[in-house]
């Protein structure tokens, strides 16, 4: 199980928050007393704020000017997640192809100080030809952070930067991620940050961020102990914790094309990676249970499949019958089941096929379901497994009766007789790691999560978690499982004196852990509690957050494994080629198969790939249309394209077979939403040399390229249609379908 699902390091918790959950606040309002923070957690309604909307609005047009040219914003007043101060949230109409981000934004502004706390826009200005460098990059989000924050980058601790290329808006976006967490009295607040992104290609900031700091008052750093003794104090003995992991992976996140290898690693026991600096216990305790020391080899590495490629496909009958077992021991036994249904759902990049299959209450019909009473059960096509079942409101009924559940224990008892019937083999290879309450009050619930054991050792990257309310009903159930296949390889793992040694080196960092009290009544605003004095630890990024040891290596790991590369510059690879910067682009992404080389021909199921994320439009789940999904690690990805009509299940029989440069640009305008212009009788116009050699299928779609400046010819004015489609064809293409790019192709 890797907990990082529920308790995220605290770095990415606070970037990866939707817009509508980020604020800020002035510094100086960090320290009042307690008894303004119980009040603000006591308030039976909604706090309001004491500016206007107009103010709002114009804190946001002198930070984007461009939003003057846009229509007038639909505007509401919500609570900051953390803080319990009243935000003004503002939503600007947007506009262009269907479900495409046209010339729109969104954004929070603090309801009483005025400052603008988050930001989403899409890119402005003319797009440069190659991505600025880091430092021009870092330029402009120094200036920005001037204007936006009264005290500028004072007072703030600068992290490490990173590029990535969004994928699912459009234009898509080559970005600089920018991040710093706000400092109380020089110590940093781990989860309060601040962060910006920066398009490489038009200099625009696109995304802003900044958490408001609730009002609490601060313990004083003289009561954590010394820094010197902070690590090897924090690494020793229960601090630890032995499982098979692998940096960078997931439950939800496991490479698509190939099996992550898990290995053996030492590991302190906090999902954070947070060590209390006062009480001299894990911060945000990861829920993994502490593992004796095994007393012989264990296996040197599990090979991990993701759940797409590994296992028998579940047919539509058999997902059927397990949604229906779902259904009955959850207390759904008499609802109406509809008939499974395929579809595609994405995590993290990566693609599952799924079957999904809705329950009624009785006498509704299947086609008709009321959202707020949908039952919801979805089946890994590929493995068989239950991957989620929710439910938006319990039965009326159960087949059981209620049980009254008033605490966690009674609430492990339901959890733990549901993993049972469900599956005997999950129950012996498990063991309940945690209980927690994510809501209380009028309607309290428990969620449990259970850790998978390989060898008395937890596995990371599974995961059983099962929520109960206070009548017994099961209401949620999460199940990511993996095949793991032992390698025939053994090693005798690092004796944990040993570990300890090596992780009591590492440079801590005093910080402070806000958190709040679970809501005592339904939408209370949040109770912040008082700050957890903690020591974090450095990783290979620079960034506070978890740290691995591999127990035979001895090698030292970060929580996703990867330095921060775009300083130095593409890879040598690249080096030469006349696409350098959109294959650049691309690997960033991902989206680049190891080893592949600028010329290299690309294969229909990689490319269609590239496609989705590139320019694709719906990040969640979408309807396969009903044609059956193919075999293979590209599988989802081409039902997918064959349900928004970028493929015909003709062409995509193949996932092996080479790509023309006229069948790749066809998918492109696809994806673009030019679709309808394809059939029409007349052909547009081409004004390649070689416009003859085009098909008929495919003319338009060259002809609309061409006039969008996505493809531009050859220095003999060919466009050469029947020729394979390179990794240098694909990677520019795609960069410029996403920002109209004009260079010469």
């Amino acid at each position: 199980m890797r907990t990082a699902l529920i308790y995220p390091s605290v770095v990415a918790l606070v970037l990866a928050l939707l817009p509508g959950s980020v604020a800020a606040a002035s510094p100086a309002v960090v320290a009042s007393s307690a008894s303004n923070a119980e009040a603000i957690g006591s308030a039976a309604a909604q706090p309001t704020p004491t500016i206007s909307q107009a103010q709002a609005v114009a804190a946001v047009e002198a930070l984007f000017p461009q939003v003057r040219n846009l229509p007038a914003p639909q505007a509401q007043s919500e609570t900051d997640f953390l803080s319990g101060d009243p935000l003004w949230m503002l939503n600007w109409p947007f506009a262009g192809r269907p479900y495409a981000a046209g010339p729109g934004a969104f954004a929070t502004v603090d309801g009483r100080t005025g400052q603008v706390v988050s930001a989403y826009f899409t890119p402005t200005g003319r797009a440069r030809s190659s991505p600025m460098a880091l430092a021009a990059a870092q330029n402009i989000a120094d200036a920005f952070l001037a204007k936006a924050l009264p005290g500028g980058p004072a007072g703030l601790l600068a992290q490490g930067p990173s590029m990535s290329l969004s994928a699912w808006s459009a234009p898509a976006q080559m970005a600089y991620s920018f991040s710093w967490l706000e400092t109380v009295g020089g110590v940093p607040v781990s989860n309060a940050a601040v962060s910006l992104q920066v398009n490489a290609l038009t200099g625009s900031v696109t995304n802003y961020n900044r958490q408001l700091l609730p009002q609490v008052t601060f313990p004083p750093a003289s009561s954590a102990v010394p820094i010197g003794q902070a690590a090897s104090t924090a690494f020793r003995g229960a601090g630890l914790v032995l499982v098979y992991d692998a940096p960078g992976a997931g439950p939800y996140s496991v490479a698509a094309t190939a099996p992550s290898t898990l290995r053996p690693m030492w590991t302190l026991a906090s999902s954070d990676g947070l060590w209390d600096a006062t009480s001299g216990q894990a911060a945000g305790s990861s829920g993994l249970p502490s593992v004796a020391q095994p007393g012989g080899p264990v296996p040197a590495s599990l090979a991990l499949t993701s759940p797409q490629t590994q296992g028998a496909p579940a047919t539509q009958a058999q997902a059927a019958t397990l949604a229906a077992k779902v259904a009955l021991l959850a207390g759904y036994g008499n609802w109406t089941p509809s008939s499974p249904n395929q579809g595609a759902e994405q995590h993290d990049g990566v693609m599952t096929t799924l079957w999904d299959v809705q329950f009624s209450p009785p006498g509704q019909s299947p086609s008709v379901i009321n959202p707020d009473q949908m039952v919801d059960v979805q089946i890994s096509v590929s493995s068989g497994a239950v991957e989620a079942f929710f439910a938006n409101s319990p039965p009326a009924t159960t087949d059981t009766g209620p049980a009254n559940v008033t605490n966690a224990q009674q609430a492990l008892n339901v959890a733990k007789a549901f993993v049972q019937a469900m599956d005997p083999a999950d129950a012996a290879e498990t063991v309940a790691a945690a209980v927690y309450s994510p809501q209380q009050g009028a309607q309290p619930t428990w969620s449990t999560q259970f850790t998978r054991l390989y060898d008395g050792i937890p596995v990371a990257t599974d995961m059983l978690d099962v929520t109960v309310n206070a009548q017994g009903q099961v209401t949620d159930y999460t199940r990511v499982w993996h095949d793991l296949t032992p390698s025939t390889d053994t090693v005798r793992v690092m004796a944990r004196s040993a570990a300890e040694n090596v992780l009591a080196s590492l440079p801590a960092e005093l910080t402070y852990l806000l958190q709040t009290s679970p809501q005592t009544a339904p939408n209370a605003p949040p109770q912040p509690l008082p700050p957890t004095l903690a020591y974090g630890f450095r990783d290979g990024r620079n960034v506070l957050g978890p740290v691995y040891l591999d127990a035979s290596s001895g090698t030292v790991y970060s929580a996703d494994g990867l330095p921060f590369s775009a300083p130095a510059g593409p890879p040598k690879a690249f080096a030469g080629s006349w696409a350098v910067t959109p294959l650049w682009a691309l690997d960033q992404a991902g989206l680049l198969p190891t080893g592949a080389e600028p010329n290299d021909p690309v294969t229909l199921g990689p490319a269609i790939r590239a496609v989705l994320q590139t320019l694709g439009t719906q990040p969640l789940t979408v309807s396969a249309g009903g044609a059956p999904v193919p075999s293979g690690p590209y599988g989802a990805y081409i039902a997918r394209a064959i349900g928004e009509g970028i493929l015909t299940a003709q062409t995509a029989a193949d996932p092996q077979q080479p790509v023309t440069r006229q069948e790749f640009v066809a998918w492109v305008v696809r994806a673009l939403g030019y679709g309808p212009l394809l059939s029409m009788p007349n052909r547009i116009s081409v004004r390649f040399a070689d416009a003859k050699a085009l098909s008929e299928t495919d003319a338009n779609a060259v002809g609309i390229a061409q006039g969008l400046g996505i493809v531009t010819g050859d220095a003999a004015g060919r466009f050469r249609p029947t020729s394979p489609t390179t990794w240098a064809d694909l990677a520019t293409i795609l960069m410029r379908a996403a920002q109209h790019e004009t260079s010469t192709l």
